[in-house]
């Protein structure tokens, strides 16, 4: 329920605050007072546009403030997208309209976009009067309030269920669609590349272990290139160590005929010709125990740049592997893509049906239904003074273009009829009525009269009260053209209504006054120089003299307080 209203500085409002009990609260003073703009901010608070023209004159902003006890309505509504706003029981509505730049809006304190609030304000209040206010002239809201008299709530649950079923089928289908069309582009690509790999056939890890391989046999190639350039050195080669010293040895051994001192040195260099052999005999042994192939260290080569071309391409050897089964898979799936779109059609097909099945089940209720609830409509406003009332609800479909529509967006099949979908069925209803005779019905949204609008409201209003999950109604002109027994009849179907929903009304009539739980008088005052708006709640006494003076004028007599007491406690008693 609104707790209370914080309004500063809006039009000729300078500051009031009001606290609203639960029930029937009612708005009373002259035509002109005010009371309206109470209204008006409770509209703007809640999103609705507002300019700088809403300042009062001389201040730089406007505020208005409204709070919210949701103790006894969070089961009834659903508050989920407000979550991150709400911690306990409280909901703290704020709006500040400044002289320049944007106004600002807040919930529980945390800025929000006025869209928001407006979201917010779908699901507390509903305003009656005004046509541009009153949720219940939209098609959408009349088919809501159809489908909870009718109660068809489990039965739109499992038709929203296979919505998204048939939704995420032709999501799929799309997706198909889509993949085929990408991959007939690049079949050409897909099959070289499943060549590529069937021909190179790589293995786990084969590059990093080809790697290590080379390295160590790289390393092989340096020590026998350089154990055979020493071994011809010291040996094998024309002039080698040892071919050059048996050469020395030849010329000594000459030379030491003439000059014998050369024998001194012949045993030393023979010893050195032991040395050299046996050292090449060593180098010669070195050089066999290095495990060295030419060959297989060039195929090692060749292979190992297969792999790093596979891996510039692909990323890793890893993803090239996977990739192999996957280009294979897709190449297999282009010869089962028609396939598998037939076997997905089928299944839209027999999904629509199935769609179609219960919206014809949804609509049957709502038009057995739609028949008693215009019944009940026509008696009420019989009793709230519009006589010869008609009311009627129209059916609308949609019917989708073409069969093949069933594939682009979710559709219901009714005996090979094909119809757009909505979230709750197939259809829309529109509220139609008339309110004098000799003329035809109309929708709702057509009626001029703000008074017989507010008045059909209360109708319908009172007979859906216990499916209507909207806490607050605010009526405004809901007396216009009615007195005397209408306008008592009236104040009963408000009373008995605010025993499910808070209502604030606007009144001038007395009867109606005499059934709020809780009054309020909202005045005028002009000052020397400015005017401003005030008001208050009234106690058990102010408001008798209150519902005097709408009985008989500024002088209240002995008999309009008795009267006013007998209108009190009739209303009470109903």
């Amino acid at each position: 329920m609104l707790k209370s209203i914080y309004i500063k500085n809006f039009a000729i409002i300078e500051e009031i605050e009001l606290e609203f009990s639960k029930g029937l609260n009612i708005l009373t003073g002259e035509t002109g007072a005010g009371k309206s703009i109470i209204v008006d901010a409770i509209s703007v608070a809640f999103g609705e546009r507002a300019s700088s023209d809403l300042i009062r004159n001389g201040a730089n902003k406007s505020i208005v403030e409204c709070i919210f006890d949701l103790s006894n309505i969070k089961e009834r509504i659903d508050l989920s997208g407000f979550n991150e706003f709400i911690d306990d029981n409280e909901l703290i509505v704020r709006r500040e309209i400044p002289i320049k730049g944007n106004s600002r809006c807040f919930i529980n304190d945390t800025p929000v976009p006025t869209s928001k609030l407006r979201e917010l304000s779908d699901l507390l209040i509903d305003f009656l009067g005004q046509h541009e206010h009153q949720t219940l002239l939209y098609s959408s809201k009349q088919l809501h309030i159809l489908d909870n008299f009718a109660e068809n709530h489990s039965l739109i649950s499992e038709y929203q269920r296979v919505l998204t079923e048939l939704s995420e089928l032709i999501y799929h289908l799309k997706e198909y669609y889509s993949k085929r069309n990408d991959i007939f582009h690049k079949k050409d690509e897909i099959v070289a590349n499943i060549n590529l790999l069937n021909k190179v056939n790589p293995l786990p890890n084969e590059d990093e272990e080809i790697n290590a391989k080379l390295k160590k046999i790289e390393n092989s190639e340096f020590l026998s290139s350089l154990g055979n350039e020493l071994y011809n050195i010291v040996f094998d080669g024309d002039f080698s160590c040892y071919q050059q010293l048996n050469r020395a040895r030849k010329i000594i051994d000459n030379l030491s005929k003439y000059e014998e001192k050369f024998n001194e040195y012949e045993s030393e260099l023979n010893s050195i010709a032991i040395s050299l052999k046996e050292f090449s005999v060593f180098v010669k042994s070195f050089l066999d125990s290095i495990d060295f192939n030419p060959l297989e260290i060039e195929q090692l080569r060749e292979r190992y740049a297969e792999l790093k071309k596979l891996i510039r391409q692909f990323g890793s050897l890893e993803n090239a592997i996977d990739a192999r089964q996957t280009l294979r898979q897709e190449l297999e799936l282009i010869d089962k893509f028609d396939e598998k779109i037939a076997e997905i059609k089928d299944k839209i097909i027999a999904t629509s049906k199935q769609l179609g099945d219960i919206a014809q089940k949804i609509d049957a209720r709502r038009k057995e239904r739609s028949n008693k609830l215009s019944a009940e409509i026509v008696e009420k406003l019989k009793n709230l003074g519009i006589e010869k009332a008609q009311f009627e609800v129209s059916f609308t479909q949609s019917p989708a273009y073409g069969f093949e529509e069933i594939f682009e967006q979710p559709c219901a099949i009714i005996e090979d009829h094909y119809y757009k979908t909505f979230s709750n069925g197939i259809s829309h209803c529109e509220f139609l009525i008339s309110t004098n005779p000799g003329f035809s019905v109309q929708p709702l949204k057509n009626v001029a009269s703000g008074g017989e609008i507010s008045r059909i409201m209360l109708a319908i209003k009172s007979i859906i009260a216990k499916a209507d999950n909207i806490p607050l109604l605010i009526f405004d002109e809901i007396d216009t053209g009615i007195s005397g027994k209408i306008a008592q009849k009236v104040a009963q179907e408000m009373k008995e209504l605010s025993k499910f929903h808070q209502i604030i009304a606007i009144t001038h009539l007395p009867q109606v006054a005499a059934a709020g739980d809780r009054n309020f008088i909202v005045e005028k005052i002009p000052l020397l120089d400015d005017t401003i708006v005030r008001s208050k709640a009234l106690n058990a006494e102010e408001k008798v003299k209150e519902i005097a003076k709408m009985l008989s004028g500024e002088k209240i007599s002995e008999y309009a307080i008795k009267n006013a007491k007998e209108l009190i406690k009739s209303v009470a008693y109903e």
